[in-house]
């Protein structure tokens, strides 16, 4: 059976909907960086939202590029080509970091989600982590430290992890590491190890809120107020 309503009432509602916004929330858009980093396997400093190491750099026994870029809430690690070129004796490419870092985050304080994924294409083991740095709280250039978030891979390059932390005005220092690879085998991010951000409510730890939708308790006042405002502006009209 339909709803129906008069269009007085109808319209108290319609009005009403903009003000049921849960308070604590931050929408998109609200994290910022003032500079993205290549720290190893070779250095490149970057500004705001991008920086990169041009493809076929040679780095110790490898061949290999990668971009770094923050938009919408979301670091990316993308355009990774590593390339075992130069092995040793062994034939196997030594173990290979590459590491970045995302510095002085702008976006208040408060309870922070961060959700990792990884996909990329060829077959290694390593790990691809990151590691939130504040003031409170020290990380080091492999992304260990107590706020990190560890994504393991053993033949398939692919996965996803998230935790939330409480911090405020941090850095993110992060490492994609192989253990090696074979003579000529390739390692492709096309895919890219991706690191998305949001701030959760201030008094709670887990995922934002994506529809922000407010408990019945808060809902319910409100209509009353609307619909009494109303019916007094209609009385006195």
């Amino acid at each position: 059976m339909g709803l129906f309503c008069k269009r007085s009432v109808c319209g108290a509602i319609v009005a009403l909907l903009p003000l049921l916004v849960v308070p604590g929330l931050a929408l998109a858009g609200t994290i910022s960086f003032e500079e993205l980093d290549f720290t190893s396997p070779v250095l490149a400093l970057g500004g705001s939202g991008f920086v990169s190491i041009p493809a076929n750099t040679v780095a110790g026994q490898y061949s290999l590029g990668a971009t770094l870029s923050f938009a919408n809430d979301t670091l990316d690690l993308g355009g990774v080509q590593i390339t075992c070129s130069s092995p040793g004796m062994s034939g196997v490419c030594v173990p290979l970091d590459i590491q970045f870092q995302a510095l002085s985050a702008g976006g208040g304080s408060g309870s922070f989600f961060f959700d990792t994924s990884l996909s990329g294409t060829g077959s290694a083991s390593g790990f691809a982590r990151i590691c939130i740095a504040d003031s409170g709280h020290i990380c080091s250039s492999d992304g260990s430290g107590s706020q990190s978030i560890n994504i393991s891979f053993n033949g398939s390059i692919s996965g996803s992890n998230n935790a939330s932390f409480n911090t405020g005005g941090f850095d993110i220092l992060g490492d994609f590491h192989l253990d090696g690879l074979p003579l000529n085998n390739s390692v492709n991010l096309p895919g890219s190890f991706t690191i998305s951000m949001a701030v959760a409510q201030a008094d709670m730890e887990g995922p934002p809120v994506g529809s922000l939708v407010p408990e019945p308790s808060t809902m319910f006042p409100l209509l009353v107020v609307s619909l009494f405002a109303l019916r007094r502006r209609r009385l006195i009209g």
